[in-house]
Order: C-alpha cells, then structure tokens, then sequence
C-alpha cells in the first residue's frame, strides 16, 4: 500500500435529525415520590404539580441537524450541560451508551464502517505513556493505524506529522509524567503534550478532526498556538476540524470559520455569522466585550428565557428550507478500512511494553532486591537441613514458607493494570488495538520478571536449605515454585481489573492468601480439617503446589533417625521415611504431576479471568 492511497480529500459533514437518550435510572423513585404527592392534601389544589409526565428516558439531544464543510475550522459551543461534547462523542462515533437514532452523512452518502477512516479524535485529556518519546508515540498510532503501508512509508508519515505539529526539535524528547512509585520523568509540557495529542490523531490524515477542548488547561499564549496550528491543518491539508470549546478568548474565536451553539440539548445556530444572528433576534454585542462571552451569555439567556422553544423551531425551519440544499453530493470512497491482524498489533504492543520495562525499571529491582533478600532470610534460617527425622519438619516449612512468600510478593502487580488503565480505556475507546493482544503483551513481560523473582527467591532458598540434592528434583521444584508466584500474579491482576482500586484490590488479596495459607495443608492436615469446610482445600491452588512440592521432597526419601544428643533413651522417631511424612500430612494419594497439573489449570483460570476483567469492566463509558 503506497503512501498516497491514505491521503484522503477534504468532505462534507452532515448530520440530521440527530437524537440520544439514555435511560432514566431515577424513573421508578420519581414515580414514586409523585404518587405520594398526590395522596397529600395539597394535591387538590395544585394538581397540574403532579400530573407531570416522567419519562423512562432523558433526552440529551433532540433533533440536532448541521452542516460542516471541508477545510473549515468549525467551534461547537454551549454552556457546560448544553450538550455539546455529547455531540461531539457522536460525531466521531464513541458514544458507547445511550440510544442514538439520526444520520452522518459524509458528502450527502452514509459509509457504514468507512466513516472512521475519515475521521480522527483527540480527547480533552492527554493521555500518552510517560516513558516514550514524540516519535515513538506517533510510530505507534502509524503502526497500528496504517495496515499494509510499507515501514518506510511509516516513517516519512510520522516525520511530516511532527513537522506539520511543531514539535520537530522535541521529536526525541520524552513525554514525561508521573511514573509508578510516584517517580517523575521530566518531558514535554503542557502544550507540547497537547500538540503529540494531535499528531497521533493526524497519523492517519483524516479529513475529519474532533477535538473535545483543545484548549483546557492551557495557558492563552499557548492555547492560541494550538488552535492556530489546527487552523494551519485546515489550510494546507484541506481538513475539518470541529472543536468543543467553552470559553475561548477573542483572538481564538476570531479564528473560527464556523459556530455551533447548543442549548440544552437542541440546535440555535449553525454558521459564520452568529453575532449578526443574535443581532437579529435582539441581542446586540457591546462594544469591547469578548465575542464568544457575548454568545455564551445569549445563549444561557435564551435558554432560560420564554422564546426558547420558538427560537429553536425558527432554526429548524432554517435548516430544513434552506441549509438542507447545501449537502454536497460529491464522489465519496465507501471502502471498509482494513483492519491491523492482531498477531502484529501483538507485536507492536510488545515492543512498547518491553521499552516501557526497560525504562523505568525502578519496579523490577525492587522485586528482585527483595527476591534476594528474602531467600539469603530463608537460607539462613534453615541452611545445611540433613536428610533424617530431625530436620524433616524444617524441611516442611521451607516449602511452606517458600510459597506462601511467592504468594504475597505479587502485590507489587497492582499497579501493573492500574497505572495504565487511562490509557489503554483511551486507546480501546479510540479502536487502536483489540484488548487482547494488549493483555497478552502486559503479561509477557510480567511473566519475565515473574520468572527472575520466583527462581532467584526459591533457588537461593533452596540451595542454601539443601534441599533433595538432584538436578532432576531441583528443576522440578523451581518450575513449581514459578506457578505459584505466576498464578498469584495472575489472582492479583484479575482482582485489580475488576475493583479499578488499587486498596480494594489489596484488601480482597490479602484475604484470598490468608484462606490460601490457612488451607494449604501444612497448619492443619488435610484429614484433620472440619468437614463442614475441609472441602475448601480443594478449591485452594496453594494446597496443589504444597502437595506436589512435598512429593517432590519427600517421595520415597530415607530418612535417618537421629537420637537426642546426650539421651540415655531410645526415643521413636515420628517419621522413617519420606512416605510416612506424605501420609501423615493427607497427600500421599496424590503425585507431583497430578498436584502440577492442576496448578497449571488454576494458572490458566486466573489467565483467562484476569483477561475478562480487563476487557469488560472499568470500561471508560461516554
């Protein structure tokens, strides 16, 4: 695919009669209350009160119609609740709730799925991964955004986007940010970050822009920059750029070539001469007062006021007698877009999860110092263990502490979803990429630090301990070992997915491990647990990695019977051999691989859970 074929014309953007409600989640307390209005005695005096109709469904937008033309830097204003971002989610296609009937026309035709081609969104929040550069992040969106463009063409594509932002000198710099830890990566500013924003969503050079409040959080000097900017893509690109704006200064409002304005949920005007509008209806601008001030105060004026609802009819009679013959009926590219395989977007994922990783490793160290720390700890405690009835229950007890360790190290994984929840809800709202390459590639390179932290911790442990001394029962006892920390990982991800809070997410860990520590099999024997709820130790995946590793160390293992020193008596061992130690604990019936297989199946449960929460809950809803 050559690189012009994405180069899109300028279009005409029309939208009828659009019309979103959502449901009325206070309907059956409202019933509620008005039927107990109108058993009280003032009912009969006044009761036109109470005979109020209550909708099941509010309506944010009632029959909304315009027109945006190509190359136009168009404003959509109101006051905050006018329904002016509602439109805006609906004009770029993200609105995930509500029920949305009416027509978007791209030059007079509706393209079904082609219509996200021609269009871009850049969210009022800047919302970027800290640790890469400008170059990187705008790569990322080319990659994922352009299927079957040659790398080549990628590159040239990206450098031209930053050209065309400004940001060419900044184009190594990091984005900066707050990391995890709470550790500060200086970057890009505010205006800068905002101009990465809009090159990420040029990428694909849209013949559409959507901008929710471009200029939020800016300062005027740097907020009049960017719309300048935005007003340059419209000359030299031949785009349309439609912008939700509350309060703009004049200089910016000067630049518009166009203004919307909603008020509650219906159309007042559409076009170039708004100030000459008010005029007409009686509202006159004073002389040196902001423009868009002025507008914005008609507007609420005109809300509240008695002709509201006739001043809103004028304008639809407008639109249907005169504005409707404007739509263009040009020749439009009605092709669905091709979609990114997900083996790639897998791929690309990867590539940034592991430079992210590399970058900002403050996370991994920590969990490696303690790794070290904790199992010279262990050691120390229960170094040089000797095969023999003396040191059998230490024995016990290194296995037991080794996992029930490797079970509660995996909080540090909290942070491992949460800290990037923003953005991935951003980037899944925005359809860059398909959840579960993005899941797979986050749990690649957690796994990789999972495996360095299990081994280190349970290897240092093990040799110092001296565990059964054979290569064949060392491996064996370290790929256990990486389970247990694995699926307590996978546990700790599937609750922080699903609570969205990091304290939740804790609470509700620390107790699993607790049940899973007290069940496991080692304070309490399997067979000497209550019946009314020994059963839980069947559900308890700490119990199968107890079970297999005991197998491990202890299947058909001699021990020696050792005296007590300076004992005239000869006192009888608990235990004199391995096996007796399997079945005194209630797991002799079960082997290593039997007890590792179904690790591996609670592994893959805590997986594909994990996954689930991810991709159904904490969605971000518009």
């Amino acid at each position: 695919m050559e690189l012009d074929i994405i180069n899109n014309k300028g279009v005409q953007l029309t939208f009828e009669n659009i019309t979103y409600k959502v449901e009325n989640r206070k309907y059956k307390k409202q019933l509620k209350k008005q039927a107990e209005a109108r058993q009280r005695d003032d009912y009969e005096g006044n009761p036109g009160q109470y005979n109020q109709t209550i909708e099941k469904e509010l309506t944010i937008l009632k029959n909304v119609s315009g027109v945006f033309e190509k190359g136009e830097l168009c404003a959509l204003m109101g006051p905050s609740g006018s329904g002016k971002s509602t439109l805006l989610d609906i004009l770029a296609e993200r609105k995930s709730t509500g029920k949305i009937t009416g027509k978007l026309l791209i030059n007079g035709k509706e393209v079904g799925d082609a219509y996200k081609k021609y269009c871009s969104y850049v969210t009022q929040e800047d919302i970027l991964l800290q640790t890469a550069t400008v170059f990187e992040t705008i790569k990322f969106y080319a990659d994922l955004r352009l299927p079957g463009v040659s790398e080549e063409d990628k590159i040239k594509r990206v450098e031209q986007v930053i050209e065309d932002v400004g940001l060419t000198k900044r184009r190594d710099s990091k984005v900066g940010g707050i990391l995890p830890g709470g550790i500060i990566l200086k970057g890009l500013s505010g205006g800068e970050k905002r101009r990465v924003s809009i090159g990420c969503g040029l990428v694909t050079n849209p013949s559409l822009i959507f901008l929710d409040e471009p200029t939020s959080g800016l300062d005027s000097v740097t907020a009049l920059s960017i719309m300048k900017t935005l007003l340059d893509l419209t000359k030299t690109k031949g785009c349309t750029v439609i912008v939700s704006i509350h309060q703009p200064r004049s200089q910016i409002f000067e630049l518009f070539n166009r203004v919307m304005v909603l008020i509650k949920g219906k159309m007042i005007y559409n076009g170039s001469k708004i100030l000459e509008h008010f005029e007409h209806l009686g509202y006159t601008c004073p002389n040196n007062m902001n423009p868009a001030d002025f507008c914005l105060d008609t507007a609420v004026e005109i809300g509240d006021g008695d002709r509201y609802e006739e001043i809103c009819a004028q304008w639809q009679d407008t639109w249907e007698n005169e504005m409707i013959n404007q739509i263009s009926q040009l020749h439009i590219d009605i092709e669905k877009p091709k979609a990114t395989p997900i083996t790639y977007q897998y791929y690309i994922l990867l590539q940034r999860a592991w430079r992210d990783f590399l970058r900002n490793q403050g996370n991994f160290f920590a969990r490696v110092g303690t790794a070290i720390f904790t199992g010279l700890l262990f050691g120390a405690c229960f170094a040089n263990l000797k095969e023999n009835s003396k040191d059998a229950q230490k024995m016990i007890g290194v296995i037991f502490f080794l996992i029930t360790g490797l079970c509660l190290t995996p909080f540090a994984v909290i942070s491992l979803f949460l800290s990037q929840r923003t953005l991935f809800n951003a980037e899944r709202a925005s359809k860059v990429y398909h959840s579960f390459p993005y899941y797979l590639a986050t749990v690649t390179v957690e796994s990789f630090v999972v495996f360095f932290v299990a081994i280190i911790n349970a290897a240092i442990c093990y040799l110092l301990a001296r565990l059964r001394w054979d290569a064949s029962y060392f491996f064996y006892a370290m790929m256990v070992y990486y389970f247990v920390q694995l699926l307590s990982d996978y546990l700790i991800c599937t609750l922080a997915n699903m609570t969205g809070a990091s304290d939740i997410t804790f609470a509700y860990g620390s107790g699993f491990c607790v049940i899973f520590m007290l069940f496991a099999g080692f304070f309490v024997p399997v067979q000497e647990l209550p019946v009314s709820f020994g059963w839980l130790h069947y559900i308890n995946p700490l119990f199968y990695s107890f079970a297999s590793l005991m197998q491990v160390q202890f299947k058909d293992l001699e021990l020696e019977c050792v005296q007590p020193v300076n004992s005239t008596m000869v006192v009888p061992c608990q235990f004199q051999n391995g096996n007796e130690v399997l079945k005194y604990y209630g797991i002799d019936e079960w082997s290593r691989d039997q007890s590792f297989g179904i690790v591996i199946l609670w592994t893959a449960f805590f997986f594909t859970t994990s996954y689930l929460a991810l991709h159904f809950l904490n969605r971000e809803k518009r």
